[in-house]
């Protein structure tokens, strides 16, 4: 699974599609594909895996996405290669395309030469979000409705310009340094012992390793936001909950969509190299943080 940004790919245990197919600027990935270098790199990606899989393709542009399905199907038309599937995923009402040239706006994927020879299914059932009305706004904006969206929010959210407190629910904040201070202060209002859960890392880790805190500082009644995904117990990342029971290994938390108390342990990320599919380091840390203030 491959993304355009870094962030992207690491939330989803991926690379960024340059290091998948080993180019840095696009015209490496051309210069690749005129001298065949690229079919080396096709091949192993056929050899070890199913199929390629792009995320975020809202971001990828026409002339970069037209690139990679003509290397594909160029690789693909030699017999005596192992077939390589290509599956492309995401929503091009959100993160627009980047420009191969910096002078010149990029057209979306779907504008590209190939984009006709795709299958398109579109996925319709929204698992993250259950509150009809907020659905419907989000629905307004998406289809330009900007005056209807606009009216239920001013009439349902209300906007405070300076900190509050005694809010009980997530304030937003412009830098890191005023979320953590603000995060600090919520915890040392709550009565009770603070329990720590320090991460563990060993060899190289990957590199989701730099956001993630040496350690985390809880206490029960803490309002926290969970960092995976188990869609079977109705919960996924960024779902958010108040710890109800501190273990040394776990916590207990009440998830807020579903008012059931669910056991978060500690969950471990590894590097794996897929050339040699060695892994070369890991870190282990407690999927949670307070939740009262985020960027």
């Amino acid at each position: 699974v491959a993304a355009l940004i870094a962030t992207d790919d690491e939330n989803i245990m991926g690379r960024t599609i340059h290091s998948v197919l080993r180019f840095v600027h696009p015209w490496q990935l051309k210069e690749n594909i005129k001298t065949g270098k690229i079919n080396k790199t096709l091949a192993w990606i056929a050899s070890n895996y199913d199929r390629l899989i792009i995320d975020e393709i809202s971001m990828i542009s026409a002339e970069l996405f037209d690139l990679i399905v003509y290397a594909v199907n160029e690789y693909n038309s030699d017999g005596r290669n192992i077939p390589l599937k290509l599956l492309v995923v995401g929503d091009f009402l959100q993160l627009p395309p980047i420009s191969m040239k910096e002078e010149e706006p990029a057209l979306p994927a779907f504008m590209g030469e190939y984009w006709k020879d795709f299958e398109i299914n579109k996925l319709t059932e929204i698992r993250r979000q259950d509150n009809s009305e907020f659905l419907e706004v989000i629905k307004a904006i998406r289809e330009d409705r900007a005056k209807e969206a606009v009216e239920w929010i001013e009439n349902n959210i209300g906007f405070h310009p300076k900190e509050d407190k005694e809010f009980k629910g997530s304030s937003i904040f412009s830098t890191n340094k005023t979320v953590n201070a603000f995060n600090q202060d919520k915890l040392d209002r709550l009565i009770g012992k603070e329990r720590k859960y320090k991460s563990v890392i060993e060899g190289e880790p990957p590199s989701i390793t730099s956001r993630i805190p040496k350690e985390i500082v809880l206490k029960e009644g803490a309002l926290v936001s969970i960092g995976v995904n188990n869609l079977k117990r109705g919960y996924a990342n960024g779902s958010q909950g108040e710890v109800v029971e501190l273990n040394k290994t776990s916590v207990k938390v009440r998830v807020f969509r579903t008012n059931e108390i669910e056991t978060i342990g500690f969950n471990t990320q590894d590097n794996i190299v897929p050339e040699s599919k060695k892994n070369i380091g890991y870190i282990t840390y407690m999927p949670l943080k307070l939740a009262y203030a985020t960027t």
